[in-house]
């Protein structure tokens, strides 16, 4: 019986002490505790659609129509699959510097949406970023939290190399009306500064190993520093930062003062293009 009891508040304690784990865990990611851990840098959170109750989300991708580049972007109905709602799937398009350019809306009539951005869509040879939410078409009450980490692809003549989305960097709200939607749009990324370090091999020479291309989801700008040659980056900009103009070494260090400043790899011999995540 003594040793029955002992197991008994064994178990109590340990079932005790998850809910205290849990209460805590409520107050760790409090908005008022985040505050307090951005500020005093005590595990600062990272990625902030976490603490938020309702999010749209998607990567900051990269495009490009310079060079005869052409960028295609496949999307699913995500909002139709797993919410039933219809939808509709907002793009935003900057550029390099990260000015806006312009807005595309695209309706699902199948479950599948691929658009190709050329010169002919965007008007200009050229770089820059782009940000696509699964909108819906109706008003809706209901919380919903939607990423968009669609597979984006680089090519010429209608051939391409695939990746999905880096880094999912922006956020907003589905409750937000069609005017208000652009301006809503922030970072879904701290914008606090880190001391970032990354190491990345790179392939032989005889394969040219073009660009490191990175984006600033963030308000702010950052850095980005190539085998000690530094780069500056505008908020929803991006860069394209060729090796051949930064170092012949095959080990690529990687310095930021941004979290997740993990780029996009682009091979590219003219002929082959090869795109892969670092």
């Amino acid at each position: 019986m003594k040793q029955f009891l002992q197991i008994k508040n064994s178990a109590f304690h340990t079932k005790g002490d998850s809910g205290i784990r849990k209460i805590l865990k409520l107050i760790f990611h409090s908005k008022f505790f985040r505050i307090i851990r951005n500020t005093i840098g005590f595990r600062p959170p990272v990625f902030m659609y976490d603490y938020e109750t309702e999010y749209l989300a998607s990567d900051l991708f990269i495009w490009r129509t310079d060079k005869d580049f052409q960028t295609v972007f496949k999307s699913s109905d995500i909002l139709k699959k797993y919410y039933g709602f219809h939808s509709l799937l907002k793009i935003f398009f900057y550029d390099c510097n990260g000015e806006f350019i312009k807005q595309l809306t695209f309706e699902y009539k199948n479950y599948t949406l691929e658009i190709i951005i050329n010169k002919e869509l965007l008007g200009i040879s050229a770089n820059g970023t782009f940000c696509a939410f699964h909108y819906p078409r109706d008003h809706i009450q209901r919380n919903v939290n939607v990423t968009n980490r669609c597979y984006v692809g680089y090519g010429r003549n209608n051939s391409f190399s695939m990746v999905h989305g880096n880094i999912i960097g922006l956020m907003a709200s589905a409750k937000k009306n069609h005017k208000e939607f652009l301006s809503s749009i922030k970072p879904a990324v701290t914008e606090r500064k880190f001391k970032f370090k990354y190491l990345l091999q790179a392939k032989k020479r005889n394969f040219p190993f073009s660009v490191l291309a990175f984006s600033n989801p963030l308000n702010r700008s950052i850095f980005i520093e190539v085998n000690k040659k530094r780069f500056n980056i505008q908020s929803r900009g991006c860069a394209l930062i060729s090796l051949d103009h930064v170092s012949e070494s095959t080990v690529i260090e990687v310095k930021s003062d941004f979290a997740r400043a993990r780029p996009i790899i682009m091979y590219d011999d003219g002929k082959v293009i090869d795109c892969l995540h670092a």
